[in-house]
């Protein structure tokens, strides 16, 4: 057959498979003086080729190159059932010899080749036609490592998580080992894991676990992780920011064999659902310990929906809404703290710049009311519900946005239909930072003649007047046991995203056996007692009253810090909260 005639014959076919590769190939240039074809004794075209360093490398015998086929054949047979990863086709041999063979076209194939240049010229040099009658082959051409093992990887999950059976072309291993090492690697890591569903007594029914954690850089999981550890169990991070999330994760479970999957806010998870499709391939249970709004982060993410997980909210009226989307395991977990890090400190030993009467550390809420709001298209309409959403978030501390825009569409008739429903849930979370944000000004501004410090953002600048003391933001590990050792009266004033719930500023001060002033919460009567281990004010008027009266009565300060410190070290720290997510993970899924 003519070269030009195999050539356009063999381009259809692969036009069938691949057809955006075959407009890589046609707008590639020609292929410079790094690749020599010649005929092999039998008269088959083969090739030498320029590594990178400018060595020529044999690629295909010059002897009878057909007979690669054969040679591969007998790996296959005896590696059994799975899915065929050739790394590496030169001129197509090892290929086409396999799929001469009729019962190996079921077979599902992925071939990996680094260099279109000598992709296109097998195509040039030898007949593909048989490839046509496959079922199920991936051609995956001069595509960087992490692009390869993200569609290996999806190719096996809509598979089963068949075994791969790795055949590498040693001659375009040997030709280019900076492309095909790095890969070897990674995919030796999963061919001898067949990810298989788990047996129905896994290990997570006993004694201590193995915890894989996706690791967002959030607070939170350095916290979890000591406590994990603190608590006898093994603790795996993977870090979310990296590439190949996917991939890493499939390596972890084959080396690692964790019992369960914990992430903090579901950081790490796709909207698509991908990494949920993935750990229920595995047979995974995973956990979500949420402590921030999940309507805001989860959205339209009901393909996260799964048996295999379940949620812990920090918030209970979180909970019907979480029911709404579909999950069935969801558990109240309030936040709490880590006494190593938040514990009582000389106070000689503390910084005279953290030293004062009365201290707030917290975020402004500029910025994010600029962004909610810039969401969603805003009207007169929004502008009107803002007006009286606003103030009654602020009189209602126990009523969600979404309650009180229900009562405005009824009281008022003003309701907005974004085409979009995703622009409601923005609506939402915009009037609930911007009335935290109202409530915090007014609050601190009725605290400035106690020459309160306000430590957090550069949007206070602009929302409060020179008589308040504006520091910088501090490190959450680093300064936060400092100002609050430091302070006579800490302030506390709760995100209106939390209905009932107690934030983190209760738990951390207690520990450090620090005062402080705290608005009032449902929850506060549930893990604390209220008459003798906390301070609450219902309103920001009622804070300034507590406020003067406790700077004079430091006695009494030390007595109700003291007891609110006994009880957060029974009761509250991390150690405490993630022994319950263990006993509710293996209570759900020890027999899963």
């Amino acid at each position: 057959m003519v070269m030009a005639n195999l050539f356009d014959q063999n381009k259809k076919v692969i036009k069938a498979i691949a057809p955006g590769l075959i407009s890589r190939i046609e707008a590639l240039s020609e292929y410079a003086d790094g690749l020599r074809c010649f005929p092999s004794r039998t008269g088959s075209p083969t090739c030498k080729a320029k590594n990178r360093d400018g060595r020529w490398v044999t690629l295909h015998s010059t002897m009878n190159p057909e007979k690669e086929g054969d040679l591969v054949f007998k790996k296959i047979e005896s590696a059994g059932d799975g899915i065929v990863v050739l790394l590496g086709v030169g001129l197509g041999y090892p290929l086409l010899g396999l799929l001469a063979r009729h019962d190996l076209r079921k077979r599902t194939m992925i071939i990996v080749e680094s260099d279109l240049g000598l992709f296109k010229k097998g195509l040039e040099s030898c007949d593909w036609s048989v490839l046509s009658d496959a079922n199920d082959v991936h051609l995956l051409v001069e595509e960087p490592v992490e692009a390869v093992l993200k569609t290996i990887t999806q190719i096996r999950m809509k598979r089963g998580f068949q075994d791969l059976i790795l055949i590498p072309h040693a001659s375009s291993v040997r030709r280019d080992p900076e492309f095909f090492t790095p890969l070897l690697h990674e995919l030796d890591l999963l061919k001898h894991s067949p990810f298989k569903p788990r047996p129905k007594v896994p290990s997570l029914a006993h004694g201590p676990l193995t915890v894989l954690i996706l690791d967002a850089d959030y607070f939170l999981i350095p916290e979890c992780v000591k406590a994990l550890k603190t608590l006898g169990h093994r603790v795996v991070e993977v870090p979310t920011h990296q590439e190949g999330l996917i991939e890493r994760i499939l390596g972890c479970v084959a080396r690692e064999k964790p019992d369960f999957l914990l992430s903090i806010n579901h950081l790490g998870f796709d909207e698509e659902g991908r990494m949920t499709e993935l750990l229920e391939s595995l047979g995974l249970p995973f956990a979500v310990w949420y402590v921030d709004s999940p309507t805001f982060i989860v959205l339209n993410g009901r393909d996260n929906v799964s048996p295999h997980g379940a949620l812990f909210l920090w918030e209970r009226s979180y909970l019907d809404a979480m029911k709404a989307y579909g999950f069935q395991k969801i558990f109240f977990l309030p936040l709490a703290t880590d006494p190593s890090v938040f514990r009582p400190i000389r106070p000689d030993t503390i910084p005279a710049h953290f030293r004062g009467t009365i201290s707030f550390v917290g975020n402004s809420m500029v910025e994010a009311v600029s962004d909610w709001f810039a969401r969603f298209p805003n009207n007169q309409i929004t502008e009107t519900i803002t007006r009286l959403a606003v103030p009654r978030q602020i009189e209602n501390h126990g009523q969600s946005m979404e309650q009180i825009l229900r009562s405005i569409a009824l009281e008022h008739g003003h309701e907005v239909r974004f085409e979009d429903p995703v622009h409601h849930l923005y609506l939402q979370a915009a009037l609930v930072w911007k009335a935290t944000l109202e409530y915090r000004r007014d609050l601190l501004e009725r605290l400035e003649p106690f020459q309160i410090r306000v430590f957090g953002d550069k949007g206070w600048h602009r929302l409060l007047n020179g008589g308040v003391r504006i520091l910088p933001p501090v490190n959450y590990h680093r300064d936060l046991p400092f100002i609050f050792n430091g302070t006579d009266v800490n302030i506390n004033a709760t995100s209106f995203q939390m209905v009932s719930a107690v934030n983190q500023r209760v738990f951390d001060t207690a520990a450090c056996g620090a005062f402080l002033v705290t608005d009032h919460q449902p929850d506060m009567d549930e893990l604390f007692d209220r008459t003798r281990e906390t301070v609450c004010y219902d309103d920001p008027a009622e804070a300034k009253e507590q406020v003067a009266y406790y700077l004079k009565h430091p006695r009494v300060r030390c007595e109700i810090a003291q007891r609110a410190r006994d009880r957060v070290l029974g009761e509250h720290t991390y150690v405490h909260r993630l022994t319950k997510m263990i006993a509710v993970m293996k209570h759900e899924f020890g027999s899963f």
